[in-house]
């Protein structure tokens, strides 16, 4: 299997018109090319840019180099944008690219190529008479970017092999990091978040069921409406805590030198997955019941 390299340079910037595709670059070192549609406005780039600073400061701290540079390509809100950016730098068929924009809402990682496409969706007030107002969200950069940039840091050079939870619940923690490198709000605030989430829920998977090779099986709990990335975060964070994310890195470089899963994830967190998803059983076992208890 081919070793992945696991990093960062510098960062470019590049304007998306309409069937035109113009990027220019910093040089051999950039780590990354940033492409937007001419829709998007000069304070969601400022946003962007807020993202990529925190998340060119993360990867410097975790020493993670990419083996091939990345490109980024921030679409217009709109379907044909996002369908143009696919066929365009994915290489994909159109009627490829419009299933894609069906089941993909904010963004996704190609798979196979160091290419992340995501859909500029503008935030918007409510009015509370039915109408809204698009208003700035200095969070919006962070919506998708951090989580596909970590899927690009887990799949670079080659295709591994891991549990559901544990390909994206560490994504979702690596934006949770990037907030508060931005100064936004710190990641214990962001797992409080995701808590009170698996609280108000009606129900949810077990985490047995989260750890699945097959990412079918993800997609048919997520179009069920299951908090699934709520529990993989949270999985995440309590596997790792505030100052363990080096552990996830070492886990998924043993991966990529040809470690089996079961052997590294021992290796790389001290335990075995099995007990680990016993823990995770009563932690989200005492969350939903305390909300239950409230309720009555």
């Amino acid at each position: 299997m081919k070793k992945a390299p696991l990093l960062v340079s510098g960062l470019l910037a590049s304007s998306l018109f309409w069937g035109v595709f113009i990027s220019g670059s910093f040089g051999a070192g950039s780590w990354v090319d940033l492409v937007y549609d001419q829709e998007v406005p000069s304070q969601t780039k400022e946003n962007f840019q807020q993202a990529f600073d925190a998340v060119k400061t993360l990867l410097a701290k975790y020493k993670i180099v990419f083996s091939d540079p990345i490109t980024i390509v921030v679409t217009g809100n709109d379907a044909e944008s996002y369908i143009r950016a696919l066929i365009v730098y994915a290489h994909v068929s159109r009627a490829v690219a419009e299933d894609k924009v069906r089941l993909v809402a904010l963004g996704q990682s190609v798979t196979g190529v160091p290419v992340i496409v995501i859909r500029w969706t503008p935030t918007r007030q409510s009015t509370g008479h039915g109408t809204s107002y698009p208003v700035n969200n200095p969070e919006e950069g962070f919506l998708v970017l951090p989580h596909e940039v970590f899927h690009q840091v887990e799949n670079q050079g080659s295709p591994i092999r891991a549990v559901n939870w544990l390909k994206e619940g560490p994504a979702e923690l690596f934006k949770f990091m990037a907030l508060e490198t931005a100064g936004i709000r710190r990641v214990t605030d962001s797992v409080q978040q995701y808590e009170q989430v698996i609280r108000r829920a009606a129900e949810i998977p077990d985490p047995g069921q989260l750890a699945s090779y097959d990412y079918k099986t993800w997609q048919s709990l997520a179009r069920q409406k299951y908090p699934v990335y709520y529990m993989a975060a949270l999985m995440t964070y309590r596997l790792v805590g505030d100052n363990g994310f080096e552990k996830v890195i070492l886990f998924y470089r043993l991966l990529h030198n040809g470690s089996d899963p079961d052997k590294a994830f021992i290796t790389a967190f001290g335990m075995q997955m099995s007990d680990f998803l016993s823990d995770m059983d009563d932690y989200f076992n005492k969350l939903t019941k305390k909300q239950k208890m409230r309720e009555k």
